[in-house]
């Protein structure tokens, strides 16, 4: 054992070092690691696997050297060893705070400014990074920097574990020549405030400024687990239980708006990117003015998951001028999402430190080797592997997208790990746009209205975020069924406020409420078939007109695993970690906190179903 005096300052060493050390224990959990270490006389880091030699293997089957070599930051000294040099300095692993802070990461000058100013005050001027002709990094700031802001740079600087000598210029012009957007397509990092252009209008600014410095005060809370709910997150004029769907037009056009106005009492709209905003309106049947006089009235809602820049003026900015109540951004977004995945599946967004998960990651591996059903082994395998990717990255991503992280490291991953693991076949691309979907309309509660080249990737995520239940353990195995069958609605031109206003009857209400209700208790079914009796009376009086009315499912829980692997039934991947956890709860003090944390999230939260809208075509 080493004495705390015999570990490395872990503001002083190579950095790429232990970012390799880290990629080596999340991809490698049937490896047992002692630790990273530093040898001063060599220059050089020893990861120390007492138990490996010529002949370990990789999770892939490689030999576990080769592995490493390919793996590791290129031309950073460091190996893999089953003996250390007698001298050699313990290097500690990240704790909680340097992954929320990002600290201590190899990354490029545009990621570093998005971190430096996740951690700057509101008040502090603008700050550039970039490289000059000698590819020496300048810090150019608008304005002189007091004495006070100069030493909160170099500290967030040193707290951040960046290595970085730099000179620090004035340009009052620099905002003019800074560039953040190295290209468009598919660049989807967070623009801080400061770098908007200032053609946004002042009420976006302010929409803008609010969201992110929402994430600079809360994320420490949010990431630890000390927010467990949505209470003073969601805006109040969101704060209220009612029946909603989530409509996502960030690419796709949508249905006629008319057909969810009559069910729905809320429509959440993640509103088009640039690019794709042209055809829209015409979608949904309505004009610009429409939507402003529908989210004046309530009726809809809108989101912004994507960094601003992505989105044009014209589309957002006189809906914020007339609307500013109605808009959630993606950084509170993924607050609402981080707290209601955690709900439901409390393995995900864990408030530990590098050697917390690594320890869990391994008591959990550990385990696969007794399971006999091959199946199941390889479900589970590739459920843990799965999980080490996430765990390695979460903090990051977030930070760094905002809300579009979260299609890349919530249930989506793990449904496509597992279904790789049995299959072979890689849907992950379709897996992270469906949780992208899922997991922004999970924390309202709304109900998801697929496109229908993604519907089954949905329900099978809907499935999964619903089956995660508190009270009873979770299963994954649901029987098929439609929850509200045969509802009909309107698909025609009628005049969309008047439309809006006239579905207020009680039967509307009934239906409404059920919606809501359904969530969370047994409905009778012959109660259900009755609102949907009367609803549709209530449809037919308005447009009797069958050319103009549609259908619309909405759709329960599904097989999950039995979509997945066509074969196995009945496993519960929360019951049986839960139970390996258990198992292993006196092996070590940090294995018995894990298992406190999760005990307390699933005994005081029940998280709500969440559920599918399908809407079908035109009846004849």
């Amino acid at each position: 054992m080493f004495e705390k005096s015999n570990k490395l300052d872990s503001t002083n060493f190579d950095y790429y070092a232990r970012y390799s050390y880290e990629r080596f224990l999340f991809s490698q959990p049937h490896i047992y690691v002692k630790g990273l270490y530093y040898d001063k006389k060599s220059s050089y880091y020893y990861v120390l696997c007492p138990d490996i030699d010529g002949n370990t293997k990789a999770m892939d089957g490689s030999n576990i050297f080769q592995w490493f070599a390919n793996n590791k930051v290129a031309g950073c000294p460091i190996k893999l060893v089953n003996s250390i040099p007698s001298n050699a300095l313990e290097v500690e692993e990240r704790n909680i705070e340097e992954l929320i802070n990002g600290s201590g990461t190899p990354d490029n000058l545009r990621n570093t400014i998005i971190k430096l100013y996740l951690m700057l005050p509101k008040d502090f001027p603008f700050i550039y990074l970039r490289y000059n002709k000698d590819q020496e990094i300048e810090i150019v700031v608008d304005k002189q920097l007091t004495k006070e802001e100069n030493l909160l740079l170099k500290n967030i600087i040193k707290k951040l574990g960046i290595p970085l000598n730099y000179r620090l210029l004035v340009d009052s012009k620099v905002k003019e020549k800074a560039k953040f957007r190295v290209f468009n397509q598919g660049d989807i990092e967070i623009i801080p405030s400061k770098f908007v252009s200032d053609k946004y209008s002042k009420n976006l600014r302010t929409l803008l400024e609010d969201d992110e410095y929402f994430w600079v005060e809360n994320r420490e809370s949010i990431l630890k687990g000390k927010i467990k709910n949505q209470t003073g997150i969601l805006p109040n004029s969101w704060d209220r239980l009612q029946s909603r769907c989530f409509l996502d037009a960030t690419v796709f056009p949508q249905e006629n708006i008319r057909n969810f106005l009559p069910i729905y009492e809320n429509i959440i709209i993640a509103l088009p990117i640039n690019g794709y905003d042209d055809n829209f309106l015409s979608s949904l049947k309505i004009d610009l003015n429409d939507l402003i006089d529908l989210a004046n009235i309530g009726r809809v809602s809108f989101v912004l998951p994507q960094s601003i820049d992505r989105y044009s003026l014209n589309m957002i900015e006189p809906l914020v001028e007339a609307v500013p109540d109605s808009f959630i951004l993606t950084r509170r977004l993924a607050a609402l999402s981080i707290i209601d995945s955690r709900i439901r599946f409390p393995f995900l967004y864990l408030p530990f430190g590098i050697k917390e998960r690594t320890y869990l990651l391994r008591a959990l591996y550990s385990s696969v080797s007794y399971i006999k059903n091959d199946n199941i082994r390889k479900i589970l395998e590739g459920f843990i592997c799965e999980l080490g990717r996430i765990w390695s990255i979460e903090e990051e991503m977030v930070n760094l997208r905002g809300s579009m992280a979260i299609g890349s490291i919530g249930m989506g991953s793990i449904a496509s790990s597992i279904l790789k693991s049995i299959h072979g076949i890689d849907r992950l691309i379709e897996f992270f746009s469906a949780d992208r979907l899922v997991g922004l309309a999970a924390p309202f509660s709304a109900n998801v209205v697929p496109q229908k080249f993604e519907e089954n990737y949905v329900q099978i995520l809907a499935n999964i975020y619903s089956g995660l239940r508190t009270g009873e353990y979770p299963y994954f195995i649901k029987n098929s069924s439609v929850i509200l069958n045969g509802l009909l609605t309107i698909n025609s031109d009628a005049p969309v406020i008047d439309l809006a206003k006239s579905f207020k009857g009680k039967d509307i209400e009934r239906l409404r409420k059920i919606i809501c209700k359904i969530s969370d208790e047994t409905v009778n079914i012959d109660e259900i078939n009755e609102i949907i009796c009367k609803f549709n009376k209530e449809i037919i009086n308005y447009e009797n007109r069958k050319t103009r009315l549609s259908k619309i499912n909405i759709i329960g829980l599904i097989c999950i695993i039995s979509e997945l692997s066509g074969k196995i039934r009945g496993i519960s991947l929360i019951k049986w970690l839960l139970e390996i956890l258990y198992n292993h709860r006196n092996d070590n003090d940090i294995i018995g906190v894990i298992c406190d944390y999760i005990e307390s999230i699933i005994t005081c939260t029940k998280p709500k179903i969440v559920f599918v809208s399908r809407l079908r075509d035109k009846l004849s």
